[in-house]
């Protein structure tokens, strides 16, 4: 587990605040829509959860022959699914379990990943 990250959320939840502002996420997203499109990739936010625990975003994004699926809480955690079918076999790509402790760290963390998963060049 990532011992800064612990810290962090745990001062965040001391101040009744979240540790990732789903809101800054979004805007981030909005910016990346024209540059992922350009590369013929869709990106669209399909879900958002409010008012719990762990509040939520899930944003897809796709193109011929590959899907993603971005999902990010406001507690820091992450995850990226891509099911790529531009092969002969259809693989499934998880990421690792890595939280942030930022908003700036997320939004790395995130690109590379999709980058790892060659979903962006």
């Amino acid at each position: 587990m990532n011992e800064e990250w612990e810290i962090r959320l745990h001062e965040a939840w001391g101040k009744e605040e979240r540790l990732i502002n789903l809101s800054d996420f979004k805007i981030w997203l909005d910016k990346k829509r024209e540059s992922w499109a350009n590369m013929g990739l869709i990106a669209k936010l399909t879900g958002e959860t409010v008012d719990r625990d762990k509040n939520s975003m899930v944003i897809d994004i796709g193109s011929s022959g590959v899907s993603s699926r971005i999902v990010v809480w406001d507690s820091g955690e992450w995850e990226v699914q891509t099911a790529d079918a531009r092969h002969d076999t259809e693989e499934l790509s998880l990421s690792v379990y890595r939280p942030a402790s930022s908003l700036a760290e997320l939004t790395r963390l995130v690109e590379a990943e999709l980058r790892r998963q060659k979903v962006i060049g």
